[in-house]
Order: structure tokens, then sequence, then C-alpha cells
């Protein structure tokens, strides 16, 4: 909350950086940036919450690429390109490429849930990961 300012939402964009070199202890830097270095970030966030809650509600029989595909990106907008969908016992593990819009930044996140039954239940999570 700003002082005077009234119930109005502030948001900065800041950049992390970390370093690390040999023989040094890491350090960081934090710099403030225009609002549009953030966007495509805060994109791909709003789409890996939409994808976790999809996911989390998929029947277990439909948790395939092509199903999680779907139910991702059934207009076929391009947000999302599922690489792959494993089961390992009582759990999905799905990896897929989130991009923001216009392609301009894209992640890799892997997305987990148990498969408990048949109805859908299970919370996803999800974690960015280096490669898919």
């Amino acid at each position: 909350m700003l002082p005077g300012g009234g119930p109005v939402e502030v948001t900065r964009c800041f950049v992390v950086t970390y370093t690390h070199r040999p023989d040094q202890a890491w350090t960081s830097r934090v710099s403030e940036r225009d609002d549009e270095v953030c966007r495509p970030g805060t994109e791909i966030d709003g789409l890996v919450r939409l994808a976790r809650t999809r996911i989390s509600s998929m029947y277990a029989e439909d948790l395939t690429r092509a199903g999680v595909q779907k139910a991702l990106d059934p207009t076929g907008r391009r947000s999302f390109d599922v690489k792959s969908v494993v089961r390992e016992g009582d759990t999905m593990t799905v990896s897929a490429v989130v991009s923001s819009s216009g392609a301009a930044v894209d992640q890799c996140y892997r997305f987990t849930r148990p498969t408990p039954g048949d109805d859908g239940q299970g919370s996803a999570t999800a974690v960015p990961t280096s490669s898919c």
C-alpha cells in the first residue's frame, strides 16, 4: 500500500542475477526493469496455474500425450507443447513446454500428479526444468 495512494495495486519487475566465480562466494544483483521484460514470465506463470488445474481435473484414462495436449491447448494456440506423459506406479508425470504469446519465451515444466482411481481428483504440482 502506498501512503495516500488508496487501494491501488503496484507491481514492479525485478531481475535477480546470481553469479559464482571460482574461489568466490555466490553474489547477487537486483535490478528493476520495465514491465515488458517480466510480461512473458507473468504470462507463463498464469498458463502453468491453468495447466495444473486442468491436469488435476483429468480422468486417469485421459492422461495420455494426446489427451493432455487437447486439455491444455484445446484451441491450438500453441501455448503448450506436451512432450511426454509417463506413468510410474500411481504417479503421472507430464513434460511440456509452456510458451508466452508470440513464443517470446519458452519454459519446460514437469507436472506431476497421483492417479488415485479414475475420478480426476489428483492434485498436480509443477516444477520448471532445464529441458523436456
